[in-house]
């Protein structure tokens, strides 16, 4: 499994933060419905402190890009895109 900032700059995942796109730290940075998916894979392995934000982002962009994945592996509700 990919490492989810192996392809980013520090500066361009912190874009990806301010822009919503990522965790506050520049961490799961998601662009993609791909991106969406990889972050997917790696939620079972993230910090247990990243867990509740990165499940909401994680839903949150799939909404926003219209993926359609299955988020069942999240557990808990589904938010808003406006989240």
């Amino acid at each position: 499994m990919a490492d989810p900032t192996q392809d980013y700059s520090e500066a361009a995942r912190q874009r990806a933060a301010d822009a919503g796109e990522a965790l506050p730290d520049g961490s799961y940075p998601m662009r993609t419905c791909h991106e969406v998916g990889e972050a997917i894979a790696a939620y079972p392995q993230a910090p247990g402190s990243h867990k509740p934000q990165l499940a909401q982002l994680i839903r949150k962009r799939d909404a926003e890009l219209e993926c359609g994945h299955d988020l069942d592996a999240l557990g808990g509700r589904q938010v808003d895109s406006d989240a």
